[in-house]
Parts: C-alpha cells; structure tokens; sequence
C-alpha cells in the first residue's frame, strides 16, 4: 500500500514538496534524453546546477539500463505522461508496490514491465540513498516554492471570496529534473484520503521556479479548480446545451473552457478584493487579450456574489451559468440578425430596391427568442 510521504511546508491542506517517486522518473528521463537535460540546466542558478551535475555523475553508469529504454519506448508512443501521475499512486521507492485497486486503463501491456523496470532500476542505482543525501537541498525548494506561492495572490484569497473552508488537500509536487513538458495533475489516494496533485517541473529561464508569477498558474488559482470544478459538473447536461459558445484555442473542450473561465473569474475578483481594482482589470486585460470572451461577463456577475452578505455560494453558481445561456442568445441573436440582413439584401437586390421589403424583413425580428429560434434552424 502507498507509504505517507513527510510533511513538508504548507498552507491549511496546500502542501509544497518534492517526492522521490517524481524524482525517481527524473532520474531516467535524465539519462533517456541527455542532451534535453544539458539544455535544460544550462541556465540554471549555481544551487541547482550543481544538483543537476552530481545527478548526470550518480547515474550516468545506468545509462543502459532497461528502464531508461522503457522510458523512451513509453515517449515514443505519447505515453510517458501517463506514468507521472501513475507513479504518485504506488508506493515510495523502491518497492513502489501497486495500489490496492488498479485501474483498467493501468492494466496496459507495457506499464507493468515498465514498472518492473523502474523498480530494479531504484534498487541498483540506490536512488533513495541519492534522494536521502539531497534532502536539503529539496527543503530549499519546498521553502522557495512557500515563499513565491503568493507572488500573484495568496493561497487563500480564492476560499475567502467564495466564503468556504478548503476540504480536498492540494500538493505541488516540486521536481527539478523533469522537462517542462511532463507537467501533469492527477488525483490520487495518498495516506488514506484523496490528494490533488500538481506535478511542476522547475523552469530555470523563469523569475518564479514555478512559474508561480503567471496569474494562470498560481496556487490560488489552482485552489480555485479544487473548489469550483465539482459545481460546474453538477451542472453539466445545461452548460453542454451552450457548447456552440465554443472557440478555437479555449482549451481542449468546452467543458474544460467553462471550468477555466469561471476560475479565473472567481480568481481575478478576488484579487480585486485583495489588492485593489487595478491589479484585477491590469489582470482582466492580459486574459481578454489571450481570447477569454466571457471572462469580463462572469466577473460582473459574480460582483452580485461580493454585494450579498450571506449564502452558499453552491446557490448562487447558477447565476454563473446563466452568463453563458444569455451569452448564447446575444451570440445568437447576432448571427439571426445578420442571417437576415444578407436575406434583406438578396430580396432587395431581387426586387430593383424595394425599400417595403427591406422593411418589412428587418421589422419582423422584435424578440430575441424567435432571434434564438432562426439562427438555431439555420434561417
């Protein structure tokens, strides 16, 4: 069964620590892609640099091992994302024993012997004597990583708004040797409970190590998606009808676009009741100008939220969805209009100008239902 991993600094259930399972799969990405890793600490401060050469030293006569070929194997078939979040549900090195209950899509043919491999890996290289003799050097990241997470806002700003108490613990999982593109979340069941886990791999080139100076990728902002993501899927069957609001670079789904834009509207507001309206339309204004076309509209809204003094937030997310459902209508009440303006001008053309036609055309559209109804049919 997952061993608990130490305590490590943390705000309320928000915890910043590195983990040697994370490490572990560090370690061998190392190896698998020796000239990404030379790039990657090439313009690491002297701290970590020196991590990073005592790291390539220690293991570099492993080099051949099988898991590393396991490791490229699992990248060259877009797999080695996976076993990022996977691994935080095994125990520590180097048994790294399976959970109790392993899910179907982890029964797949090559995660066991990768797994195998990784194990033997752990055991004759001595990672966890590596990982014990480096533990301070972790303890400086997990302080670094405390002290930059209220950089853009503080950690509880966002529970504060919404007037509730964080209930699901939330980790950042620190690794200084994973690449950035193996940043993943997951959640797990780690010392008993569920965890959310967000694996960040340390940006050297970046004023933050974890880019905790992006607004997008603040601890607050995370917090937000543990709090919020649940009432978005309780409403899910109404948000769907609203999937035409869709738009191209807004994630990867619709529903992960509503998710991400009632976070971040809900995260800006409070930031605007933290540190000032000008620090959230200067915020406001960066996401407006990355496409984020309902943002402005969820953030006037939920100023009826910080204008209530009591309630359950729970009761007031339908006035959220709502924002999308009139944003619908206004999108499709925009499209009947000009549906029917480019049928005005075909008749009036047809008809020499007939001004009475044209008239009578454009006077027909007085509800914004019937508006609703055209643009849906395809008038």
């Amino acid at each position: 069964r997952p061993q608990p991993v130490p305590a490590a600094p943390a705000v309320g259930k928000l915890s910043f620590e590195t983990d040697p399972r994370i490490e572990l799969l560090g370690v061998v990405q190392m190896l698998a892609q020796p000239q990404a890793f030379r790039l990657q600490f090439s313009s690491a401060p002297l701290a970590y640099a020196d991590y990073g050469r005592m790291a390539w030293k220690t293991f570099e006569p492993f080099a051949g091992h099988p898991a590393v070929a396991g490791l490229k194997r699992l990248r060259q078939d877009g797999r080695a994302l996976e076993m990022v979040s996977r691994l935080l549900g095994r125990s520590l090195p180097p048994e790294l024993a399976a959970p109790p209950v392993v899910s179907d899509d982890e029964m797949h043919a090559h995660d066991g012997q990768f797994f195998e491999e990784l194990r033997d890996f752990s055991v004759r290289s001595d990672f966890m004597g590596f990982y014990k003799k480096n533990k301070l050097f972790y303890g400086q990241l997990r302080e670094r990583a405390l002290k930059e997470s209220s950089l853009t806002l503080s950690a509880q700003s966002v529970t504060s708004y919404l007037r509730l108490s964080l209930q699901s613990r939330i980790r950042f999982v620190i690794t200084p040797l994973l690449p950035r593109d193996m940043a993943a979340n997951a959640i797990v069941t780690d010392s008993g409970g569920k965890l959310n886990a967000r694996i960040r791999p340390v940006d050297y080139d970046a004023v933050s190590l974890l880019d905790f100076d992006d607004f997008g990728a603040s601890p607050a902002h995370e917090i937000g998606h543990a709090v919020l993501d649940q009432r978005a899927i309780e409403h899910r069957e109404e948000l769907e009808a609203y999937g035409g609001l869709m738009f191209k670079g807004c994630t990867d789904s619709w529903q992960g676009c509503v998710l991400e834009h009632v976070d971040l509207a809900v995260t800006l507001r409070a930031l605007a009741v933290e540190r000032g309206e000008g620090a959230y339309l200067r915020e406001l204004s960066q996401f407006q100008s990355r496409g984020y076309l309902y943002l402005e509209p969820l953030c006037e809204r939920l100023k009826e939220w910080e204008a209530s003094s009591s309630g359950a937030f729970d009761k007031f997310y339908p006035r959220l969805v709502a924002v999308f459902r009139e944003s619908l209508i206004k999108s499709a009440s925009a499209q009947a209009r000009e549906t029917f303006a480019r049928q005005t001008r075909h008749v009036v053309s047809a008809q020499g100008g007939s001004a009475p036609a044209a008239r009578i055309m454009t006077e027909s559209i007085t509800d914004p239902r019937m508006e609703l109804v055209s643009a849906l049919i395809g008038l």
